[in-house]
């Protein structure tokens, strides 16, 4: 054993404290609490998303949690980007909506979005996936579209890049890629 502790090369401060800071565990995580507050507005639009999210409240509860850990991750404040319609914290909340409420249509929906024309609306882009998916999980999208009209003319494009965004979120067991 002693032969072993020789063999180590002495570290002088400068060195030690450059180790310090490559740890993983060197330090606590930072998160400013500002991220997990909602504000009233972010909470009407939220609580608007209510009938994509299923019915019991364990997925009610995990869309809340992945919806604070998106927008931390990508920094997304609510009054940020207002002139946007939808916002860009509105678009990630309805990409989780879509893949964890609806789990026979968000993903068709999600992964028809990554492959649509550059020019296409949301409105054209669920056209085309109505044939493959379960009726009655269109039904509460469609319900949802007619108390929201302006979202079937967002650019299908940003409904990607949002999807983009959260999908290593979306996992589901047994799930096709």
């Amino acid at each position: 054993m002693e032969a072993l502790e020789e063999e180590r090369p002495k570290l002088g401060e400068p060195q030690a404290e450059v180790l310090a800071t490559l740890a993983p565990s060197s330090g606590r995580p930072t998160i400013e609490a500002t991220a997990l507050s909602i504000t009233h507005s972010e909470l009407n639009f939220l609580d608007g998303l209510a009938s994509l999210l299923g019915t019991t409240p364990r997925s009610t509860k995990r869309f809340v949690n992945l919806y604070q850990l998106v927008r931390m991750i990508y920094r997304e404040e609510p009054e940020s980007g207002k002139s946007l319609i939808p916002t860009e914290y509105e678009l990630l909340a309805f990409a989780l909506a879509l893949g964890e409420g609806l789990p026979g249509l968000g993903p068709i929906v999600l992964k028809a979005a990554v492959n649509v024309e550059p020019n296409a609306s949301f409105h054209s882009l669920l056209a085309g996936c109505r044939a493959e998916v379960d009726e009655k999980q269109v039904k509460l999208l469609d319900d949802w579209l007619d108390d929201n009209p302006d979202w079937s003319n967002i650019p299908a494009p940003r409904i990607a890049d949002a999807f983009r965004k959260v999908e290593r979120f979306l996992f589901r067991i047994g799930a096709q890629s």
